[in-house]
């Protein structure tokens, strides 16, 4: 009973708000779906289950719910807290009618995770685009007009070349096969080759699109500027693990049917390329929304790279989800408070947040040195792990072109970061009383504790996920 109630739990929230129109109840109604989603979430970790035949648990669908639950209460709470006296008059429709957006994407992304049907999967990743576009809008503006429109026509274009590939995938199976990904690995040896193998690509683009892949990532920058920061941490820390398991759970079927170094090289090019786009951008980005949309970019290539490898590198792509999940949420949650106080988003207009708001400015520093695999946070670990799974596997040129590559990342973004924080205190801000930071805080403190003290039951659960989502090898 635990899967239904996490699907009609936030429809009946949902056209609550829609009905009620009260932007005070709005508040406490996303935090009771929050906490109701993260006690379903344990729920299915201890007690693994199924519905309709088209929904169950895996350790890989747990893992993106147990990260989806997480950033989703930190939202929630920072919302509840940063909201407490704040009037919406006029406002109480778009306002209901935000919350009502928020919760369909909450779940249409834990649809997504537990269905076992590659159609029923394509359907929920399609339903994640429509359900966020209002989110992203949210401020009304022109600017959120075009990036509301570029998100909804790249991810379409993405989405419709995912359904061309499931279509091609179908062309290689025999009449009245099962869709069901545990059917369609174990037939995948009777998938002709030639349409198995024609169809990952479309796959791979299509998923890849809404998982932030270079070089179809253009809608993202945008969105994540645009978009309030609640809504960019979900986008990021989220929805983006969301598309990527969409897409290793299509690559299963090609490594099961003997064809998994072409999954491996597909993988392993696609992250080296969202590296390198991630340091083309983050040279010359002004906006430091856009600055952390480009390092989702990168963070996204480092996983596909990890799970291309398999193995140990499948491990370290693993740990390194949890990591970016956690630290980028606090992130854009951060960057969210800046903007709330100094109507900027340019980093040249927002500098002095250390000196004006200490506790904001830390937490911006320290979300930085999480971010940039610096210890004792969980991305140095999990980015060590890659680095020694390159060397392992004889990629010394691709552990060279992966440091460099990640060095310019940090030296570029570590300029932006500081210029945010450092300079003069604002005489104007300086009286107001900060945002919240204890959201930020507490998954900030998460992904140190995820490797400190790491126990070893979560261990064992993070290489059974690497286990079921890493690429095996095989022909090509």
């Amino acid at each position: 009973m635990v899967i239904p109630v996490l699907f009609f739990l936030p429809l009946t929230l949902a056209v609550l708000s829609f009905l009620m129109r009260r932007p005070a109840l709005d508040r406490y109604l996303v935090l009771l779906h929050a906490m109701g989603h993260l006690a379903g979430v344990a729920w299915m970790a201890l007690e693994p289950c199924s519905w309709a035949g088209y929904f169950e648990t895996d350790p890989p669908a747990v893992l993106v719910l147990a990260l989806l639950a997480i950033v989703y209460l930190a939202v929630a709470v920072k919302r509840f807290l940063d909201e407490r006296g704040m009037h919406h008059d006029g406002h109480e429709a778009w306002h209901s009618l935000q919350t009502t957006a928020l919760m369909i994407f909450i779940g249409a992304m834990t649809a997504a995770a537990l269905t076992n049907h590659a159609a029923m999967l394509w359907v929920f990743v399609e339903g994640t685009t429509l359900a966020s576009a209002p989110l992203i809008y949210s401020s009304r503006t022109k600017t959120a007009l075009e990036a509301t429109w570029k998100y909804i026509f790249i991810c379409s274009i993405g989405i419709a070349l995912a359904f061309i590939g499931i279509i091609l995938l179908m062309m290689g199976m025999e009449p009245g096969a099962s869709l069901h990904f545990r059917d369609l690995e174990a037939n995948a040896g009777k998938i002709d080759p030639f349409w198995l193998k024609f169809a990952f690509p479309f796959i791979l683009v299509g998923f890849g699109t809404k998982a932030g892949f270079a070089p179809v990532h253009a809608w993202l920058p945008d969105a994540h500027s645009e978009a309030p920061s609640g809504i960019s941490a979900l986008l990021s820390a989220t929805l983006l693990n969301t598309a990527l398991l969409a897409v290793l759970r299509f690559g299963n079927i090609l490594d099961a049917a003997g064809y998994g170094v072409f999954v491996r090289d597909a993988l392993v090019v696609t992250g080296f390329l969202s590296l390198f786009v991630a340091a083309v951008y983050m040279l010359r980005v002004e906006n430091y929304k856009r600055m952390l949309a480009y390092s989702s970019i990168e963070n996204m290539g480092i996983m596909a790279i990890g799970f291309g490898l398999g193995g140990a590198g499948a491990v370290a792509a693993v740990l390194h989800m949890v990591a970016h999940s956690l630290v980028k949420g606090a992130f854009f949650l951060t960057a969210g408070d800046i903007l709330h106080a100094w109507k900027r988003r340019d980093i040249a207009g927002a500098g002095g947040v250390l000196a004006t708001w200490p506790r904001t400015g830390w937490v911006w520093l320290t979300a930085f040195v999480a971010i940039s695999g610096l210890p004792p946070f969980a991305a140095f670990f999990s980015e060590i792990m890659l680095m020694s799974a390159l060397l392992e596997a004889g990629y010394p040129v691709l552990l060279a072109l992966f440091l460099l590559l990640l060095t310019v990342i940090i030296w570029g973004m570590g300029r932006g970061v500081l210029a945010v924080a450092m300079g003069p205190a604002r005489p104007d801000l300086a009286g107001h009383r900060s945002s919240a930071i204890w959201p930020q805080v507490l998954l900030l403190g998460l992904a140190i504790a995820i490797v400190v003290a790491m126990p070893q039951p979560v261990e064992t659960f993070f290489r059974d996920v690497a286990a079921i989502l890493g690429v095996n090898g095989g022909q090509r």
